[in-house]
């Protein structure tokens, strides 16, 4: 049974231990993966946004490796914490808001972010949140990056295809990988365009 709005923000707000902040910290070859697809596309003076970026590690990876206009959303107080303690110089330098996505989003401008990047966030956003993603369009002047599970359902889970899905809104796929074994076998990445 799927589970409601409040309760998906309870779960990520109180996460269960196999999806506690800390655990996020690891697992870097999976930022590096994300590196490379935000170098081929934009380069470092870019403004770049993650929505759900947990305890910052990806976000980090990229600070580390010149991009400084970063910002991020967040809805869990522990991982918020855990980044300024981890990553003081990106907490210093990031926007991070602790809110969820849907608070936030509405409040960014038009064309705010050159890029916008999503790894395993996008997948457990509630379908009654589905307004999201056009505006994730609205504040992103040129790429979207999709790192996500498109077929796994569950309680938490919510399948879509991002090719088809960001379309709609004036995207167009310019570049794909099904072999995301870095990140796990049922992810695609997925670089969308804005016509």
């Amino acid at each position: 049974m799927c589970h409601s709005l409040d309760d998906i923000h309870d779960f990520w707000k109180n996460p269960s231990k196999g999806n506690q902040p800390s655990r996020y910290l690891k697992h870097t070859k999976r930022s590096k993966f994300l590196y490379e697809y935000v170098n081929k596309y934009v380069g470092k003076d870019a403004k770049i946004l993650e929505p759900g970026c947990n305890v910052g590690r990806n976000l980090n990876y990229l600070y580390e490796k010149g991009y400084e206009q970063l910002t991020g959303v967040e809805i869990n107080e522990e991982a918020v914490e855990l980044l300024s303690k981890q990553y003081p110089n990106l907490a210093e330098k990031a926007n991070i808001y602790l809110e969820t996505i849907e608070e936030r989003v509405k409040q960014f401008e038009n064309d705010e972010f050159d890029l916008t990047f999503s790894m395993a966030v996008f997948e457990h956003l509630h379908p009654s949140s589905d307004w999201v993603f056009e505006e994730i369009a609205r504040i992103t002047k040129s790429f979207i990056i999709t790192i996500e599970a498109e077929k796994w359902s569950s309680d938490r889970h919510f399948p879509r295809n991002y090719k088809k899905l960001f379309k709609q809104y004036g995207f167009k796929q310019i570049d794909m990988n099904k072999n995301c074994d870095e990140i796990g076998v049922k992810y695609i990445c997925r670089v969308l365009q804005k016509q």
